[in-house]
């Protein structure tokens, strides 16, 4: 009577060990499945992320060009800068991907995020990390 008592504790541990590997593994798969949707979110986030912001470059550019061409500016300068800023903007673009040799060697998600915490003014030189630049952007339409 005892062997058989015994018996029956033991296949009730057994039953209760594959049961709680059973619940173990399918929280494993959960805790997998949730961070491979994160993963998969946060990438389709960053690709829109970056499709809009080469939108927002080339509609600066649009409406910059719509300036340049009404106000009669033929400046080599400014055209160049004007084909420079197209190809940033598809190199941003996902769909394009355009390489560009000196972007290329950056991280893209990093370089895209604005690096200052401080408002910028229209006509104030902006602050890089060694030296002062007025960026031909900040105010394309002076000339010097």
């Amino acid at each position: 009577m005892e062997r058989i008592e015994e018996e029956k504790k033991r296949i009730q541990r057994a039953d209760e060990e594959r049961t709680r590997r059973t619940i173990e593994e399918k929280r494993r798969e959960f805790e997998e499945k949730c961070k491979e949707e994160l993963n998969e979110f946060q990438s389709l986030f960053t690709m829109a992320e970056r499709m809009y912001k080469a939108n927002i470059i080339r509609d600066y550019i649009h409406t910059y060009e719509i300036y340049v061409k009404k106000n009669g500016v033929t400046d080599e300068k400014v055209l160049r800068k004007i084909e420079w800023a197209k190809d940033k903007a598809d190199w941003l673009d996902p769909f394009i991907s355009k390489e560009d040799i000196y972007l290329d060697k950056f991280k893209i998600d990093e370089i895209i995020q604005p690096k200052c915490s401080t408002q910028h003014y229209r006509n104030e030189p902006i602050q890089s990390e060694n030296f002062t630049v007025r960026s031909f952007w900040q105010k394309p339409w002076w000339k010097k």
